[in-house]
């Protein structure tokens, strides 16, 4: 599963050389895994988000890991719609994927969907922060589906910035 992802991510970054006006986003993403539960869990993760694709529906590829080993891998799509002058945007968001407990929480399926809600702020350097709630579940497919609800502060970064970053230190 790990190759498969790094295979993803080198295709969007070739992707991003070709689409000069379009942006592809890293989005590093840190918060709390299951805030409704009684074991909270802190979590951390990244998605690539594919804006060079569509302009409202955008693509992505995610994954986290708890603190307690769980991890989450998935693809699906944001819808990125501006609320206040191309600088705050709501973003819904949806996704399946793949999830393994670790030593976490059994959430009853290896199959689990993820439903999400983020708002952010874009900058004019391109960088956005926002604040991102989801919740993962296995939509009632196994007898067993506590799902879990999470909350994330992300921070993404166009991808250009790391390539550009890359091209300064080749030229050195």
């Amino acid at each position: 599963m790990q190759k498969f992802l790094l295979w993803i991510i080198l295709s969007l970054v070739s992707a991003q050389v070709f689409a000069k006006d379009e942006i592809i986003y890293v989005a590093p993403q840190l918060g709390t895994f299951d805030i409704n539960g009684c074991k909270k869990r802190f979590a951390g993760g990244a998605e690539v988000r594919m804006n060079f694709i569509h302009k409202i529906m955008v693509p992505k590829l995610g994954a986290y890991i708890t603190s307690k080993g769980s991890s989450y891998y998935y693809a699906g799509f944001n819808l990125e719609l501006p609320v206040y002058k191309e600088s705050l945007y709501l973003m819904p968001g949806f996704a399946a994927g793949g999830y393994s407990k670790g030593r976490g929480k059994v959430l009853g399926s290896v199959l689990e969907f993820y439903s999400s809600i983020e708002m952010n702020y874009k900058f004019k350097n391109l960088h956005r922060i926002g604040i991102n709630f989801g919740h993962i579940s296995n939509a009632g497919i196994c007898k067993k589906n506590p799902g879990s609800e999470n909350i994330f502060l992300t921070y993404s970064i166009p991808l250009s910035n790391f390539l550009k970053f890359n091209n300064t230190i080749s030229a050195k």
